[in-house]
């Protein structure tokens, strides 16, 4: 709601200029949760957040990431070779700070985000949605927050939340519980 009450005093360009400012100062930074997350032998990530730290922490320990995104407001192709754990795909589902327009940045983004996502309108890469819906794939997703309504949404419309043919675990917050 922030960004929203931003971009309604200032512009869309303005917001996203904004963003592009406070995110550069973090661009060759990773996490040491990052740094673990890449020392596990996943082929594809799906990051949520608009930053490179999971593709830098992949980097550093010595992988070479494809990177692809999601433009909630037009398609684009995806080209990207078959992920293997050694070149592993890194997919911006929300955007990506190098076409700052593609981000998801205002609560309007988000509702038309998940609209174009349940239309498909542009359609999410079918490389990526197969790895969703294949239920002998393991799907991590760190930081995604399922107490937060739209991600639920999300995962629901991406058949994650279909019955799996094996048992499926999702860890949470244990306030999410309370």
């Amino acid at each position: 709601s922030v960004a929203q009450t931003f971009e309604a005093a200032f512009g869309r360009i303005d917001l996203e200029i904004e963003v592009q400012s406070y995110c550069r100062q973090y661009a060759d930074r990773t996490t040491p949760l990052h740094a673990h997350l890449a020392e596990l032998p996943f082929s594809v990530y799906v990051n949520t957040a608009p930053d490179p730290a999971l593709a830098n922490a992949l980097r550093a320990a010595g992988r070479e990431p494809s990177t692809a995104y999601y433009d909630f407001r037009r398609g684009r192709p995806f080209d990207l070779p078959a992920p293997t754990p050694q070149r592993p795909w890194v997919f911006d589902l929300y955007g990506s700070l190098a076409e700052p327009q593609s981000l998801v940045l205002t609560e309007r983004d988000l509702l038309d985000y998940l609209v174009n996502v349940v239309k498909g309108a542009p359609p999410l890469p079918p490389a990526l949605i197969s790895r969703f819906r294949d239920p002998s794939a393991t799907l991590l997703f760190v930081c995604f927050g399922f107490r937060r309504w739209h991600q639920r949404i999300l995962l629901h419309v991406l058949r994650a939340y279909d019955p799996p043919s094996s048992p499926s675990l999702a860890l949470e917050d244990s306030a999410f519980y309370s």
